[in-house]
């Protein structure tokens, strides 16, 4: 990227009560903002930088007219993150609506050092074709395909209210101190920045929508969120660490590596677990399981050869690494996450059932279990029987027995059962009744 620097034409605004940390990034912002506008010859500079009041600003200047008659419009904006990144964009639009856009981040540590500038380009809006937006935290600031409309407005305290073009509103104090987003759909959240790092409450039609996080930050980016629920059961903490490793721990105790897969992929499995019974993930913390989210199981790196063509993996005589593989080592994805997430705990299950301080020892090579499957075959007509003779068979390749256990136990957490889970309980009501009455309680 070139070094140039260009002489702004616009005036600057004086600052006032800001960070080291936002002053640092701004600085950063500002020279790589200059820079993308140089490569794109325009003659005029971006607007000013201005005094930033609050977490969130935009500033947008249209109808910009050049003697080369290839930009006729110039938009800049940018905001502040949780005081510690500034993202900007810069868009050139010439007079056939073609824009040529960069999105320019800088960011600075907990302590106000200077961090890096990332750039990466954008898709023009004017083919784009649908709504895009940036996900933070807790809040979605949309675009439109096209020019982004939206009003601003200043109280007399200096609050600032941003309305854009969905209906979903922002308001940044005067000093920067809290941030409230209300979604057109009625979610939201308020955020109240502390010295160490913020409070976000967030709300929402739902009960999975009304939960607070609490942010500490630590040292060279390091920081932690501790989530509370209204259901207890579904708190939990999130460490990331300065490389961006990320680590959950459920009220159990429980932990959950984040260590791959997209972040749609680790979401759903997380809120997986997160549903599951207190009862099981306590009965999972004291087997000593851990659960690896990774892109393909193999990434989990245990002494345990996987099978290439699996997506999960319960590994029962070593690690006690419970593995969910947002693809296959061939590459096949998986296409439910929460299917496979309770499959494969469910396996971990068996074994805590069968003998915990045993390496090998299974619940699904107990009398007990064989008794009651025995007693769902003699009831099965020759049709039936077949559709499930995989579960009957043992070799060294695969164990039926424990892939039954593994199934009904996926089934029965299913918040809504598919046709085949609820053909497979139906198919073995001795053994499921046998499973229910082995875990417990829900």
């Amino acid at each position: 990227m070139d070094n140039h620097s260009t002489e702004e034409k616009t005036s600057k605004h004086e600052r006032s009560s800001e960070s080291a940390s936002e002053s640092s990034s701004e600085s950063q912002l500002s020279q790589a903002s200059e820079r993308f506008l140089n490569e794109l010859n325009i003659e005029s500079s971006r607007p000013a930088a201005g005094q930033i009041e609050g977490l969130q600003r935009t500033r947008e200047e249209n109808g910009v007219e050049h003697a080369n008659g290839q930009v006729h419009a110039l938009s800049f904006d940018d905001s502040i993150f949780a005081g510690h990144t500034q993202t900007g964009r810069a868009h050139a639009t010439d007079i056939q609506n073609n824009v040529t856009a960069k999105e320019i981040s800088a960011s600075t540590d907990s302590l106000g050092n200077s961090g890096t500038i990332a750039e990466r380009g954008l898709a023009p809006r004017a083919e784009q074709g649908e709504k895009t937006g940036t996900q933070h935290d807790g809040g979605h600031a949309p675009e439109s395909p096209t020019r982004r409309s939206e009003t601003t407005t200043t109280d007399s305290h200096g609050n600032v209210t941003t309305v854009d073009a969905q209906g979903n509103t922002t308001v940044t104090s005067r000093d920067g101190n809290m941030v409230t987003y209300t979604g057109a759909d009625g979610r939201g959240w308020i955020r109240v920045h502390s010295d160490r790092g913020f409070t976000q409450t967030h709300f929402g039609p739902s009960p999975r929508d009304n939960y607070s996080i609490e942010r500490t930050y630590g040292r060279d980016g390091a920081y932690s969120d501790r989530y509370t629920y209204a259901d207890s059961s579904r708190n939990h903490t999130r460490e990331v660490d300065r490389e961006g490793r990320v680590v959950v721990t459920d009220a159990t105790g429980l932990r959950i590596r984040l260590d791959g897969g997209s972040p749609e992929f680790q979401e759903r499995v997380l809120n997986q677990i997160l549903d599951l019974p207190l009862a099981d993930r306590q009965r999972l913390r004291s087997l000593g399981a851990t659960v690896h989210v990774v892109d393909r199981p193999s990434d989990a790196n245990i002494r345990r050869r996987i099978p290439e063509g699996a997506q999960g993996f319960y590994d029962h005589i070593d690690t006690r690494a419970i593995i969910i593989g947002e693809r296959s080592g061939r590459g096949l994805e998986t296409s439910d996450p929460e299917w496979l997430t309770r499959h494969e705990i469910g396996h971990a299950l068996d074994h805590s059932f069968g003998s915990p301080f045993s390496r090998t020892a299974l619940s699904a090579d107990s009398n007990a279990f064989r008794d009651a499957l025995k007693e769902d075959e003699l009831k099965m007509d020759d049709l039936t029987r077949a559709v499930y003779d995989r579960y009957f068979n043992i070799s060294p390749f695969t164990h039926g027995p424990a892939e039954l256990f593994a199934d009904i136990y996926a089934a029965m957490q299913s918040a809504n059962p598919t046709a085949r889970e609820r053909e497979l309980l139906a198919a073995f009501p001795s053994l499921a009744a046998q499973i229910r009455r082995r875990l417990g309680p829900r």
